[in-house]
């Protein structure tokens, strides 16, 4: 059985994308382990990454409006993202193609993540509050909300 690069390529787009958030959920964990072994100043990898509702912040990282949506902030946080990624895409996939998928994926991102900042910005509600916006809960429910759309009279067992 071979593992690796040929492994990750022959995989359906759903689990590249599950495989992808997965490692990037260890990534931060398994560099502050090595950090801490040798003992020097852990950092925390995740704020380069996350989506921040200042302007100012956006404009000098502008990747954050997509890169936000494949940190996850503890187990079960990217648990039930994904688990629900994988029943949605299975039953998307069967129906429509990557690339639509993918659209759906990224414009879900996008879209959640421009919501964050105007309501940030708008609402005075979160005037004197900051939190960054991490997680891929808004690509991922962009998916389950376009099959409920797309398929609006389909029964589907989630278990």
């Amino acid at each position: 059985m071979e593992l690796g690069y040929k492994h990750f390529i022959n995989q359906p787009v759903f689990k590249k994308i599950i495989i992808i958030n997965i490692v990037i959920f260890l990534l931060p964990l398994v560099s502050n382990t090595f950090l801490f072994l040798f003992n020097l100043e852990q950092i925390n990898i995740i704020q380069f990454f996350d989506l921040h509702p200042n302007f100012d912040q956006i404009i000098s990282s502008p990747w954050t409006i997509v890169t936000y949506s494949f940190f996850h902030i503890d187990f079960f946080h990217i648990f039930w993202n994904m688990l629900i990624l994988y029943l949605v895409s299975d039953y998307f996939l069967s129906f429509l193609n990557n690339k639509k998928f993918l659209e759906i994926y990224f414009y879900g991102a996008i879209s959640g993540g421009l919501l964050f900042i105007f309501s940030y910005n708008i609402f005075p509600a979160f005037e004197n509050s900051f939190s960054p916006l991490i997680g891929s809960s808004a690509a991922v429910y962009s998916l389950l909300i376009f099959v409920c759309a797309y398929f609006p009279n389909t029964i589907i067992n989630l278990i």
